[in-house]
């Protein structure tokens, strides 16, 4: 099955609607760069979802969210050099508002407190080390760890984030 993601609403309904089997099987069209805007604007106003779908549903596509083996898996988005750097930093601020939007509202048993070790992730497989490339992007994560780590259920997970990505820049 080929699915085509162009709009925030084709990205709900792959993300929340497709089972994890159905989603990964399907193949996907995606512009990469217009994917990373489309994610910012719905961890931006998240909100929504909640009337949408069940828990299990919000749950279950939270965390194909950071599968890598996700083709939409905004944990591999972060790290795409293909996508210009201000997308990415701009990507990253925008989980602020998730944590605080969605998250502080709704836990989930694995994506809430897994979210920054996914995205931290390329340093244990040394996609990512420190010193390199563009700096700008960790302010940013460190910003949203902060952010994150006010709400209480997520205080640990963000502060880890936060010291591994202090100066890193494998962005």
């Amino acid at each position: 099955m080929v699915v085509k993601v162009e709009s925030l609403d084709d990205l709900v309904r792959a993300t929340f609607e497709l089972t994890p089997e159905a989603l990964a099987e399907a193949e996907f069209e995606v512009d990469d760069a217009a994917l990373v805007d489309i994610y910012a604007g719905l961890f931006t106003n998240p909100e929504f979802l909640l009337g949408r779908y069940s828990h299990d549903q919000l749950d279950a596509g939270f965390a194909a969210m950071i599968n890598c083996d996700n083709d939409l898996a905004v944990s591999e988005l972060v790290w795409n050099r293909g996508v210009p750097i201000e997308k990415r930093e701009h990507l990253i601020s925008s989980m602020e508002h998730l944590y605080e939007r969605f998250f502080r509202r709704e836990s989930f048993v694995y994506s809430t407190f897994m979210w920054w070790d996914a995205l931290a992730y390329a340093f244990e497989c040394g996609n990512a080390v420190r010193g390199r490339s563009d700096e700008r992007a960790c302010g940013d994560c460190g910003a949203a760890c902060e952010q994150a780590a006010a709400c209480e259920r997520c205080h640990e997970d963000a502060s880890v984030m936060s010291a591994s990505l202090g100066p890193v820049t494998g962005l």
